[in-house]
């Protein structure tokens, strides 16, 4: 008798077999795809001037409050 974890991965296999299914997760990445891309420039700004604090341990920028909306 096959174990529950071989049962999911036989239901899983002929799911990814189906066009539908194929269709769906083809979107799907490419919905997580463009937002990450969108996401990920964003952020950059304050990301580099971060790093560039770690670089030269100026700690006055790396424990002051950030007076931004998440006062991070």
């Amino acid at each position: 008798m096959a174990s529950e974890e071989e049962l999911f991965a036989s239901a899983d296999a002929l799911l990814d077999k189906e066009p539908q299914v194929q269709q769906v997760r083809a979107r799907t990445e490419a919905a997580e795809t463009k937002l990450g891309t969108e996401l990920s420039a964003r952020p950059q700004p304050a990301q580099d001037h971060y790093e560039q604090a770690l670089r030269e341990s100026d700690t006055a920028i790396l424990t002051r409050i950030c007076p931004d909306k998440h006062g991070r």
